[in-house]
């Protein structure tokens, strides 16, 4: 059997996603958060299964809902928004708690957007 790299995995099955990237700025106090820029690119998206739910609640993460699989080099940090299907959520964490690509990928857990 003949193993699948992740880019050709993600060019057969991954679908089209809008990554939203969100600046923050403090203006005396009042922090306001401002869409600088949308990245159009694709990833392995899927839900978060049951086990995994109870173990990101354990951790603070009561609202996650999906896994996205991200090349390793894709810029994509905590806060941002991705777009799929024309709804939006937001990057709560990283499965490794970092954006730094583990065996390929990054796989960014995202909940409801803020």
């Amino acid at each position: 059997m003949r193993l699948m790299s992740f880019e050709k995995i993600l060019e057969k099955r991954g679908v089209a996603v809008k990554i939203v990237k969100i600046q923050e700025f403090n203006d005396n106090g009042i922090i306001e958060r401002t869409e600088s820029e949308q990245i159009q690119t694709k990833a392995l998206v899927q839900p978060i299964s049951k086990e995994e739910l109870i173990y990101w609640k354990d951790l603070g993460f009561a609202k996650a809902q999906l896994k996205a699989y991200f090349k390793p080099d894709e810029n994509i940090e905590i806060r941002d928004i991705v777009e799929i299907d024309g709804k939006r959520y937001h990057v709560k964490t990283f499965e490794n708690y970092t954006a730094i690509g583990i065996n390929g990928y990054k796989v960014a857990i995202l909940g409801e957007e803020l």
